[in-house]
């Protein structure tokens, strides 16, 4: 598959595709302003397209959970609403 450097075959991670991500990040500077995605995003992005990979969602990962909420956290946090209400509405009473 054509690489999106200039030539279309460039290696990801080359100085071409680097000097590319900068572009790329210079112009959505100017267009965005502070708003503007960092850098190193903008470099991973070129590198991920480079590579082929056209799936613009999250791949999953194998080394930690998609989320923290599990039963045990939902638990916990159930404890601390539960003592802060019943301490809330403990305070008006003498």
């Amino acid at each position: 598959m054509a690489g999106l450097c200039e030539g279309g075959n460039e290696p990801p991670g080359s100085l071409k595709a680097k000097k590319y991500a900068a572009e790329i990040h210079l112009r959505l500077q100017r267009a965005y302003g502070d708003v503007c995605m960092g850098a190193s995003s903008v470099r991973r992005w070129v590198k991920h397209f480079e590579g082929g990979n056209t799936n613009i969602q999250d791949e999953p990962r194998s080394c930690r959970p998609r989320t923290a909420s599990t039963k045990r956290n939902n638990e916990r946090v159930d404890e601390f609403w539960d003592a802060f209400w019943l301490n809330f509405l403990n305070l008006d009473r003498p």
